[in-house]
């Protein structure tokens, strides 16, 4: 079980929109879409639909690369403090 408590649906759809304001137009923006779920909270549904229509990049390495970058990426969740 996770330790860190997420925002509530409505702030997580806050800070979505704020982050994508930041964004520069005339650059692409690569993200990362394995599902319209982050933790318990969903990608609002027209940024989601909007993914999913974009041109799309496959990203493919070797299992144990992924492996040790999944690790250091989530290593809060194998750790005790």
């Amino acid at each position: 079980e996770c330790s860190f408590l997420q925002p509530s649906q409505k702030l997580f759809e806050s800070r979505v929109y704020d982050e994508i304001c930041r964004f520069d137009p005339s650059r692409p923006v690569f993200v990362e879409g394995e599902g319209s779920r982050v933790g318990v909270r969903n990608v609002p549904s027209k940024i989601w639909k909007g993914m999913k229509a974009a041109k799309h990049t496959v990203v493919e390495a070797y299992t144990h690369e992924r492996v040790k970058y999944l690790l250091a990426g989530y290593e809060h969740f194998t750790t005790t403090h």
